[in-house]
């Protein structure tokens, strides 16, 4: 009986103090691995399938990420982003892309008719991955997949989308002044209104 009790006594101490520590260490403890990304054995990325059902970060039309005017004769590719589901319910509720966060951008052909534009045929996809493991020297790196393409090598990790990223980027790496769901959520952070 006395050891019953003891235990008893001793198990709702520990649900307690641990549940203090636990939950509060829980809502500060972030770094996890998410395993979105496929490979094949030989490090090969399987096409992201069903990435247009994932979270829709933006689309923007002739992005060059140069300051240069755009031409209206001339409007450029379109190119919708997105981010796989879990890796922006981490986002949202830590305010930081976790190791193993994946973008895929679309790139369409940009078309016009009655006064607009509208997307054409996918061109090709560019996935983004942060993952410091296959990528110790930046922590990311890029695959294209042209159109039909199902699997990618990624590229060699000095390249001209890295140093890109690196220079222009807002946050981590990413183009997130580009994400009017993902900046809102920075600005939140930083002006204290979360």
């Amino acid at each position: 009986m006395k050891i019953k009790a003891i235990l008893a006594t001793v198990g709702i101490v520990s649900v307690a103090i641990g549940g203090t520590v636990v939950g509060s260490s829980a809502e500060e403890t972030v770094p996890i691995k998410l395993h979105i990304a496929k490979f094949e054995e030989d490090n090969l990325l399987i096409w992201p399938e069903k990435f247009e059902s994932w979270v829709f970060l933006g689309t923007t039309m002739g992005m060059t990420y140069f300051d240069e005017a755009p031409n209206p004769e001339d409007p450029g590719l379109m190119s919708s982003v997105y981010i796989a589901p879990e890796a922006y319910e981490h986002f949202e509720k830590y305010g930081e892309f976790a190791d193993g966060t994946v973008f895929v951008k679309s790139v369409k052909e940009t078309l016009t008719e009655g006064g607009g534009f509208f997307m054409g045929d996918e061109l090709g996809i560019e996935v983004h991955i942060k993952d410091s493991k296959r990528f110790p020297k930046n922590g990311y790196n890029f695959y294209f997949f042209p159109a039909g393409q199902k699997t990618a090598e990624a590229m060699p990790e000095d390249n001209i989308c890295v140093s890109c990223h690196e220079e222009n980027a807002a946050f981590d790496n990413v183009f997130t002044q580009f994400y009017p769901p993902i900046r809102k959520k920075l600005e939140q952070k930083h002006s204290g209104s979360e």
